[in-house]
């Protein structure tokens, strides 16, 4: 009986230090939900105006690279940039492609031309003004900033027109590596954007690589070499910038500090109230979104 006594208390307490140890603290918890929250799952629902992932599939992931590395935009000191006062603060909503037949098998980033024309009336019914991505600042109305990533041909050939029609402004973050390469803007389309005073372009770095593990020397390299050439192109300095992959680390807003005014990430959310300049979240669009759902998006 003392045997089987003892067996018994050695069990009890192998089961007790094994919860201690899976056990976390409320703490860890919610670190995990918010590692969890920022995911760059691509949503079933285009439409849906949910801000949480969790709880929607997908066929693929936008980047699939992701790590914990991605900044929380409201909590990194912030660098000192003028914002005027206003009651509202510009939303930034986050395109790649328009096109009706998507070009690669992340068909999620190619929204239908009917999509996004549908989406620009809805916005100009609702009465939003547009921004481009170095006019950032709070405002007494409703405002939006429309970015495209990358620089695609169709940009040209399906955004542009559109874009037009809707006397609507827009950003082009452009990866200079790629300009005049098959499927992207070339020369003389990013200068005749440029010259409608409709579209300004801003940078994506040069080669389109995440920055987080590049020295000092490289990240200043992708800085300097893609707004020499972008001036060269369009005869304006850009401001701003789209870091490619979504990725950022200390040093790499450190030295975007010297180069730029505003920096946008691939954060998630209409919220841009509090949030660093140089780390503006964005609303991800996507294939599938119709005027009426980008507008319970936006609220």
């Amino acid at each position: 009986m003392k045997h089987i006594l003892t067996i018994f208390l050695a069990i009890i307490l192998v089961i007790g230090l094994g919860y201690a140890f899976n056990s976390t603290s409320p703490g860890e918890n919610l670190q995990l939900s918010y590692i969890q929250d920022i995911s760059f799952e691509i949503p079933f629902d285009a439409n849906s105006n949910s801000e949480n992932p969790k709880s929607r599939k997908s066929g693929f992931h936008l980047y699939p690279e992701f790590s914990a590395e991605i900044y929380n935009p409201f909590i990194t000191d912030k660098p000192t940039v003028s914002i005027s006062d206003g009651e509202h603060s510009p939303v930034a909503l986050m395109y790649h492609a328009v096109n009706e037949v998507p070009q690669t098998s992340l068909d999620g980033l190619f929204l239908r031309p009917s999509e996004f024309e549908d989406q620009l009336k809805v916005l100009n019914d609702l009465g939003y003004s547009y921004c481009f991505a170095d006019e950032f600042q709070h405002s007494d109305t409703p405002s939006v900033i429309l970015t495209f990533d990358d620089g695609y041909t169709d940009n040209y050939t399906e955004m542009f027109p559109i874009l037009k029609k809707y006397n609507a402004k827009a950003t082009i973050f452009v990866f200079t590596a790629a300009i005049d390469g098959e499927g992207y803007l070339t020369r003389e389309q990013i200068q005749e954007m440029s010259e409608s005073g409709l579209v300004r372009f801003a940078s994506h770095s040069h080669n389109h690589n995440n920055l987080t593990p590049m020295s000092e020397e490289d990240i200043r390299y992708e800085f300097e070499h893609s707004k020499q050439i972008l001036a060269e192109l369009t005869g304006h300095e850009t401001n701003a910038i789209s870091y490619p992959t979504g990725k950022t680390s200390d040093i790499v807003i450190q030295i975007a500090q010297d180069y730029f005014h505003f920096g946008y990430t691939t954060v998630n959310s209409t919220y841009t109230g509090d949030c660093n300049p140089l780390l503006i979240p964005r609303v991800r669009i996507y294939r599938g979104m119709t005027g009426k759902g980008l507008a319970a998006r936006l609220g």
